[in-house]
């Protein structure tokens, strides 16, 4: 019939019709099976499956899964709840990647149902703080484990308000939409503790939720306190706690109230959340402490100005050590030590012996740098000399000061009050500096000990917490 096998496909005629219309004839349309999958039926895939299904990476399954999403309605819901509803219609067992872009298509289908009144600003928004959700469900309802301090709400509104600030969404930052965001995230802690967010059933093996539970209480059982750590620390820190303003008036009712702080190079700032209005502490020639040993709170003193004194209250004595640390270093690193004082050949302030014949003057300590000494541009080793330096000229002329004392002309007022005014400077620098070289010396101590951290568990970080995962729900 045909001379060649070569004249079978030259006809223009195909006797059994295209390949193409072959295949489109056996392959069902997107809406098709998103109806199916939707209604539940069974003949596409399972109940189960039907994440793993959603999720696959193809153009076919990724325009079904748009399209199942579409049967949706998330429009007025907060974002909990709508992660409710999806969780409450698919069982989450699938791989991580597939689940990944089941959560983005969710966040695009969120956002698209809440427009044009949507505060989040952006699907990527919703998608980042789905994933803060699922930690807040796993950490509150899913980690069991005696030693676990469940999340608060305030560390949950800071980890989540860090994502979303990340997210770099095109859209003017202002203190109202900032207040709005943290209250809604409010209404989201208080919503997931009251009522854990469940799967429709945990029969044939856990779902994601679950699992990445497990495998989150595995990690914390192994004692892996922290991820991979940098090399280098670079001190930046803010947190949310509560502070009270002392003034110079030390003994008045103590009234905390509610702030935003945060530690830069220069400036440590605290954001109220009664009225967002902002108080900056220069931090050079500041001082922190602990305030009363029983009580997670620290004080912060600022010599330059006006000798404000800020009590801040922590939610725990670790993150107490850790502000004090950092407060310390920080005024070590950008503060200019004052000049030294030498002997004054024309003065006299009522201890010296060989000047009976010169008027007593007022003793007044020796004046701040008018600037910052931008020390941090120095080599932390040489600004730590400085300070070690400064501090034992200090702790020298401190002993030559009480001996004085024996010496000195007690029938003269003015002479006792200078000697004990400048006996008071003396403590308080020696005791200012002597923070600031502890501070540094545990700054050096803890990059020791990070590094040896980070050469400990370099190889097990090298699957990652993602990988982790992933190897878990292969089943």
């Amino acid at each position: 019939m045909f001379s060649s096998p070569v004249d079978l496909w030259d006809q223009e005629e195909n006797l059994f019709g295209s390949v193409g219309d072959t295949i489109m004839k056996d392959t069902p349309k997107p809406a098709e099976v998103a109806d199916q999958l939707w209604k539940e039926d069974g003949e596409i895939c399972s109940v189960k499956e039907t994440t793993a299904y959603l999720g696959k990476l193809h153009p076919f399954h990724h325009q079904v899964l748009k399209l199942y999403m579409d049967y949706f309605d998330f429009k007025s819901m907060r974002l909990d709840d709508a992660f409710r509803k999806l969780c409450a219609k698919l069982y989450l067992k699938a791989e991580a990647q597939q689940i990944d872009r089941l959560l983005e298509v969710f966040a695009h289908r969120y956002y698209i149902n809440n427009q044009p009144d949507f505060i989040y600003g952006h699907p990527d928004v919703v998608y980042a703080v789905v994933y803060s959700i699922m930690l807040l469900n796993t950490d509150l309802h899913l980690v069991q484990i005696n030693s676990h301090n469940k999340m608060t709400c305030r560390s949950f509104c800071d980890n989540a308000m860090s994502v979303i600030m990340e997210q770099r969404i095109h859209r003017p930052f202002t203190i109202e939409w900032n207040q709005q965001i943290r209250n809604h995230l409010k209404d989201i802690y208080f919503s997931v503790k009251q009522k854990g967010i469940l799967q429709p059933n945990e029969e044939n093996g856990p779902s994601f939720l679950k699992r990445v539970g497990s495998l989150t209480q595995r990690r914390k059982k192994r004692s892996i306190k922290q991820t991979r750590p940098t090399k280098k620390n670079d001190y930046r820190f803010q947190d949310s706690m509560s502070y009270h303003h002392l003034y110079k008036q030390k003994h008045i009712p103590i009234e905390w109230k509610e702030c935003r702080i945060s530690l830069e190079k220069e400036y440590i700032t605290l954001s109220r959340m009664q009225d967002n209005k902002e108080i900056s502490i220069p931090i050079f020639h500041s001082v922190s402490g602990v305030y009363r040993d029983n009580e997670d709170v620290f004080y912060i003193q600022s010599y330059s100005s006006q000798h404000d004194f800020y009590l801040l209250k922590c939610e725990s004595r670790e993150m107490m050590n850790k502000w004090i640390q950092y407060c310390n270093y920080w005024a070590a690193r950008e503060s200019k030590m004052r000049l030294m004082t030498g002997v004054e050949s024309n003065v006299r302030y009522g201890w010296e012996l060989d000047k009976e014949n010169v008027p007593i003057q007022v003793w007044h300590p020796p004046l701040l740098p008018a600037i910052h000494s931008q020390a941090s541009k120095i080599e932390e080793k040489d600004q730590r000399m400085i300070i070690q330096h400064y501090l034992s000229h200090l702790q020298r002329e401190y002993e030559e000061h009480m001996k004085y004392r024996s010496d000195m002309d007690r029938t003269v007022d003015i002479a006792v009050k200078n000697w004990y005014k400048k006996k008071g400077y003396l403590i308080e620098e020696i005791t200012k500096l002597s923070c600031y070289d502890n501070a540094m010396i545990k700054k050096q101590i803890e990059e020791r000990e990070l590094y040896q951290l980070n050469e400990e568990i370099i190889e097990e970080e090298k699957i990652g917490f993602a990988e982790e995962i992933r190897t878990e729900l292969k089943w």
